[in-house]
């Protein structure tokens, strides 16, 4: 299952919000320097999702504020 996603680094929270069924948008405080948005990125989506970490990779936008994500399963 691939979800198309929005990341706004450096945002007041972290929250995930659902744009509809393949598309979020994901606010980190995390700056969008060595990885560090990308990681929260994926910690967030895995806790709003019930996954682990592992089962989310970026599968293309990783130095782009709009990815897109693939959910693997377990």
């Amino acid at each position: 299952m691939q979800l198309n996603v929005q990341v706004k680094p450096q945002a007041k929270k972290d929250e995930v919000l659902q744009v509809n069924t393949d598309h979020l948008q994901v606010k980190t405080t995390a700056a969008a320097q060595d990885n560090q948005a990308n990681l929260a990125m994926i910690k967030l989506v895995a806790q709003y999702l019930g996954l682990k970490k592992s089962q989310i990779i970026i599968v293309a936008g990783e130095k782009n504020k709009n990815k897109i994500i693939q959910i693997l399963k377990r």
